[in-house]
């Protein structure tokens, strides 16, 4: 997912380096349309093959008006979390804490 960060000046390399690096048959990355551009030219450029599916949303995707939590500090606002909801965390750090 947000295989468009390939285009970022500060942590593309490490998204490129990521897609070069796979060992396997096949790869399926999900992202904005602005990266299929990119991500052409690199298999084009390492001789692999390229295929584009395009996927509807089943419903919009809404952020918050407000946070869950009340405070900074306030525990257990992810119990708040409602079935369909998506939470989005940026490093393992947050990830783990969510849990």
């Amino acid at each position: 997912d947000e295989i468009q960060m390939l285009c970022d000046e500060f942590r593309g390399f490490a998204w490129t380096r990521a897609l070069l690096g796979v060992r396997c048959k096949e790869v399926h990355v999900c992202g904005g349309a602005e990266a299929i551009d990119i991500v052409k030219k690199i298999c084009r450029l390492s001789g692999d093959d390229f295929e584009l599916h395009r996927y509807e949303r089943f419903s919009d995707l809404k952020v918050l008006d407000e946070s869950l939590a009340q405070s900074p500090t306030e525990k257990g606002s992810y119990r708040k979390i409602q079935p369909g909801d998506c939470v989005v965390a940026f490093s393992k750090k947050d990830i783990f804490a969510i849990k």
